[in-house]
């Protein structure tokens, strides 16, 4: 046997457990999108409360050609209003529009969540229960309210 042959079946077999401890990340890391994706208030019926309506209400009148802090103003910074401009002109007008962007931002925000966690710990495992666990908790509805919330896009890296 030469020194060939003995190396081949150890390098394979760490090869394979490369592939597999890939494949169980992309797994887990899709799993934690799905879950980001499922935004709670894309089940909700009803009109958007206090903040979310004010923010919807004002990307309707930029929409209509009004200037944010001329003429329509509202006390929070300008990216809210952009992004909820943004989803509307999108396609449909109504609330469904930034509904969708919720679940956008929620499907990034937990796979950048999953992806910090995991550099850090190097652990796929720590990552995705404490993904779960960040969703569980953002997505509480005596934290999210009614979806739309600076708080949601801010966890993503919008700042506004």
């Amino acid at each position: 046997m030469n020194a060939l042959q003995k190396h081949t079946p150890s390098a394979f077999a760490g090869f394979t457990a490369e592939i597999f401890s890939l494949s169980k990340t992309y797994v887990l890391l899709l799993g934690v999108a799905w879950i980001g994706w499922q935004s709670p208030n894309s089940i909700m019926s009803t009109a958007p409360r206090t903040d979310s309506g004010i923010f919807v209400s004002v990307a309707h009148h930029m929409r209509a050609g009004k200037v944010l802090y001329r003429d329509v103003w509202d006390h929070k910074p300008p990216m809210i209003h952009f992004l909820c401009r943004a989803a509307i002109s999108g396609g449909e007008v109504g609330v469904n529009s930034v509904r969708y962007m919720e679940k956008v931002f929620g499907c990034a925000m937990a796979v950048l969540f999953f992806l910090i966690i995991f550099s850090t710990f190097a652990s796929v495992w720590i990552a995705f229960f404490s993904t779960i666990y960040f969703l569980l908790l953002l997505y509480n509805p005596a934290v999210f309210e009614g979806g739309n919330l600076t708080e949601e896009y801010f966890c993503n890296g919008d700042w506004g």
